[in-house]
């Protein structure tokens, strides 16, 4: 039996060691490995080696357990040892004369056996010092190369942290840029509002003043048309009249007479619309001054985008505006809160950082005296605290994350709104389009007039002079047409200019989009630096469970070599 319990001890062993040459094989591995793709393959590598080192421990325990069955055997051996004694010394008392020689032959044979047992307990005691040495000498080489494990980690996470600090760097100068951008915005709605305020104004204006020039117009061709059918009637008497002088030479002279009256009548009617005429130019001229005028404004104000919207809903923008400008100043307090906060967690890593430090020498300490008997309990305690908080580390950075994500939704709620006011310009500029039709159609009638007007003086040209001075009028109304057709241009040249602001408009569109875009990317940014900062915590946590199975092994080793020494106490 107890041939068969060394037997597997030192079956046990063999396997140890070739788990041991395994796991020296993949930390060479993992040493070889290049630095680009080292983070992944080491993670693979590692859960390899913490298997291996699962086995090892459960390899140790099956040694344990051997070692607790053949002290046990070897117990019983000893009180088995006694009770035979016992028994020779009764058997000796009561019968000295009975069978000397058989006894002296048994407990020769058991003396031999007893020795044979002896000589096995001492060599499989000097295996086992010399299993036991090599034992602690690889464990004190995996201690190295967990130290060189740990070296690895503390510059991954010196390098995430430089990372870090480059992101938020690249963080607070996008923030300025969309401060600086938050600022023209707002600059380009106040202007946006007074301009919008002087359009209206203007445009009402110029609209009344069309309206009331259509109304005269009207008014004009009306009594021209009356003129001309007055004209025509007393064309009609002429010609009665002239049949007449042929009758009585008395009453043609008085007619006349009367039909002198007539033209000098008419002579002073025209006067008088000559007048009329003059004064509507001179309406005219003052409309055209403030057109000018409106447009030297304009060509000044229309350096910035100017949708073409109420005032009303100007004033909700300007409102939506103050509104989005309080939230990010919010928001952007917040985040100065949260780089403090953050600031303050860098030094807590720092210090957790010194204290691992301390800790490693702490083990350095208890390997050299573990006869001192410290426990791993303040050790697990403080690595718990340690995980706490990097827990609570990465909460805050989720939060803040959170908070930049809600930051981007709100941002695209106003973009949103940017496009409905686009929507609105565009209903405008139809409507503007429509009153351009009317225009129009105002025109086609003006030169309907002026076509009638034209048959009428074909007509009646060679009846009456006062016909010609009619056509004098048309021709002026056709230089009015002329002066409203260039207006017309100037309208023209003032919807080009719209147009203009429209464009500088999808140029504002497409740099708030270039924004967005750097959120997204800032985003990434913090999603990387985060999948970084997890990968370094899980390196740790590994670091802390390869320490935690050193010291169990360094314990159990401890165990071992009492063990070793209280059966070289037995055998001796």
């Amino acid at each position: 039996m107890a041939n068969s319990l060394l037997e597997e001890y030192y079956r046990n062993m063999s396997e140890c060691e070739a788990m041991k040459a395994e796991i020296e094989q993949l930390k060479d591995k993992v040493q070889r490995l290049p630095t680009v793709d080292r983070s992944e393959e080491v993670n693979a590598l590692k859960a390899q080696i913490m298997e291996m080192t699962h086995a090892q421990i459960e390899k140790v325990e099956q040694i344990d357990q051997l070692k607790e069955d053949l002290e046990r055997r070897n117990e019983e051996f000893n009180e088995l040892k006694r009770d035979m004694e016992a028994a020779a010394a009764r058997e000796a008392e009561k019968s000295s004369d009975e069978e000397p020689e058989l006894l002296k032959v048994e407990l020769n044979s058991r003396n031999d056996e007893i020795r044979e047992l002896k000589k096995e307990l001492e060599m499989m005691g000097v295996k086992k010092a010399g299993e036991v040495e090599e034992v602690q000498a690889k464990l004190a080489a995996a201690t190295k190369e967990i130290e060189i494990l740990k070296e690895l980690v503390a510059e991954q996470k010196q390098q995430l942290i430089e990372t870090y600090q480059e992101h938020e760097n690249e963080i607070a100068a996008k923030l300025k840029e969309i401060q600086d951008y938050e600022n023209q915005a707002q600059k380009m709605a106040d202007q946006l509002q007074g301009l919008n305020r002087e359009l209206l104004e203007v445009g009402e204006k110029y609209s009344r003043d069309m309206q009331h020039q259509l109304d005269e117009l009207k008014m004009l061709t009306e009594k021209q048309s009356d003129e001309i059918e007055q004209k025509q009637e007393t064309i009609d008497t002429l010609n009665n009249q002239i049949i007449e002088l042929y009758k009585t030479m008395e009453d043609n002279a008085n007619k006349i007479i009367e039909k002198e009256d007539e033209v000098q009548y008419l002579q002073e009617l025209l006067e008088s619309k000559k007048d009329e005429i003059q004064m509507q130019y001179e309406k005219l001229a003052v409309a055209n001054k403030t057109i000018e005028d409106l447009r030297t404004k304009l060509e000044e104000a229309l350096s910035t985008p100017i949708p073409v919207v109420d005032e009303t809903q100007l004033n909700d923008l300007k409102k939506k505006n103050q509104d989005l400008d309080a939230k990010n100043k919010e928001q952007l307090e917040k985040l100065k809160k949260f780089a403090a906060n953050l600031k303050k967690k860098h030094a807590q890593c720092q210090e957790l950082e010194e204290k691992l430090a301390t800790h490693k020498q702490d083990l350095e300490e208890l390997k050299n005296s573990a006869s001192a008997g410290l426990s791993a309990e303040d050790l697990k305690e403080e690595n718990e605290q340690l995980s706490q908080k990097m827990h609570h580390l990465n909460n805050e950075l989720h939060k803040l994350l959170q908070l930049k994500y809600n930051l981007e939704t709100e941002r695209q709620t106003a973009q949103h709104e940017t496009m409905e006011l686009k929507e609105r310009l565009h209903s405008m500029e139809s409507q503007l389009k429509e009153m351009e039709a009317k225009q129009q159609e105002m025109e086609n009638q003006l030169t309907e007039l002026q076509k009638e007007l034209e048959t009428v003086r074909a007509d009646d040209a060679s009846k009456n002079v006062k016909i010609e001075k009619c056509k004098a009028i048309i021709k002026e109304k056709n230089k009015e047409i002329q002066r409203l057709q260039e207006h017309e241009r100037k309208t023209s040249y003032l919807q080009d200019e719209i147009k203009m602001a429209q464009s500088k408009l999808e140029d504002f569109h497409n740099q708030t989009m270039l924004i967005g875009r750097l959120k997204a990317d800032k985003e990434e940014l913090n999603a990387e630096m985060k999948i970084q900062v997890e990968r370094c915590q899980a390196l740790e946590e590994e670091v802390c469970l390869g320490a935690e199975k050193l010291r169990k092994l360094e314990v159990d080793l401890e165990i071992s070599e009492d063990e070793n020494k209280k059966l070289k106490s037995k055998i001796v």
